[in-house]
Order: structure tokens, then sequence, then C-alpha cells
């Protein structure tokens, strides 16, 4: 097991109080969607690599919107690389070699909630170029009108969800609470999601 992985540790407490650990296997060797910085594929790389070089690569991000005009937001585990403990209003993760964009999104949603869902039931909004992490992230929604008991949260991902409305995640990104996530697109996102619910 390598370094990084034997430092990455779940927290787990028992009912008799009794703490265990449980190591994180993230696979750093999985090959990634390396692009360049206009989103024309190249070679791919792998995922330690992409993060060591900064290199260009793709993300895909899934908001799922119900009809009362609530988000189903997670708090992310304390064991991600990047903005642990913090809540979003998506969920999703890195493409990999040989996938689109939307083959992600749907392997993600049911990786980290057990939900399966089908690609022409998701909505591209738009493709967001983050310079600050290099990434050209795809935002996707989808409705689902689900109850979030019957769901599976994948626990080294995901800490807690629930739904919230539109507006209040809009405040908090307002006020800059720094309990969420910011990745530059959520402003952008949560107007065109009110637009296409009214």
């Amino acid at each position: 097991m390598e370094q990084s992985q034997l430092a990455r540790f779940r927290l787990l407490q028992q009912a008799n109080q009794v703490c265990c650990y449980i190591p994180l296997m993230i696979d750093n060797d999985e090959l990634l969607f390396i692009v360049d910085e206009n989103n024309g594929p190249l070679e791919p790389k792998s995922r330690r690599e992409t993060h060591e070089k900064g290199l260009w690569h793709r993300i895909a991000h899934i908001w799922i919107v119900n009809d009362k005009g609530e988000l189903l937001c997670q708090q992310r585990t304390l064991l991600k690389d990047k903005n642990p403990g913090k809540w979003e209003a998506h969920f999703g993760g890195h493409v990999l070699d040989g996938q689109e964009y939307i083959e992600n999104a749907v392997r993600e949603i049911q990786e980290e909630l057990g939900l399966k869902i089908d690609k022409k039931d998701m909505t591209l909004l738009m493709i967001y170029k983050c310079d600050k992490d290099r990434e050209f992230q795809a935002v996707f929604t989808i409705k689902w009108n689900g109850n979030i008991e019957e769901l599976n949260p994948e626990k080294e991902e995901v800490e807690k969800i629930k739904w919230l409305n539109i507006s209040e995640i809009e405040e908090f990104y307002k006020r800059k609470d720094n309990q969420w996530a910011d990745h530059g697109y959520e402003g952008k996102a949560l107007q065109a999601i009110r637009k296409r619910e009214n």
C-alpha cells in the first residue's frame, strides 16, 4: 500500500465508543482523460501524474433537483483531498480515459449514491473551465423525486446528504460561507437551474 493511501483514514465510531480506522483506497494509477487548455484530448495520464504536474483534465458534476425546487446536497467526507468536510450541491468526479462526460456522470451517481439513472434523462448546463484546478467541468442536471432514505451513499465519499432549497444555497454562496465548496460556477448553475424550474 502506498504512503499516500496509508495516510488517509476513515474514522468510524462504534456504538460502544471504540474507534477503528479503515484505509481509503484511492487508485492513483487509474488513467484520467487529459486535455489541453482548450479541452482537446491528449494522451491519458495517471491520477497521480495529473495532479502532481497540474495537467488539464475533465470532471463531471451532476446537480439533482426535485419538483419542489430543491437540490440534493452532500457533505464531503474528511477523507477527500479537496474540500474535505465541505458541502456541495452536486455529485461527480474525474472522467476516466475513454469515457465521455455523460458516461462518467452516470457512473459517478451510481457509485456515490447507488442511484441508477439513464443518460437520456440528464441535461448538460455548461462546461466550465476552472483555471484554479485545471479542470474542464461538465455540469449536468437531472430531475429525481425519490426518497433519500432509499439511497446508499458511498461512505468514503459522502458524509451526509439532504435536500435544500435553491434560495438557501444561493444565500450560502452570496455570503461566501466557508462550509461550502466553491468551484467558481455555482452562481451561474443555480441561476440556470432556477430558470429551468420556473
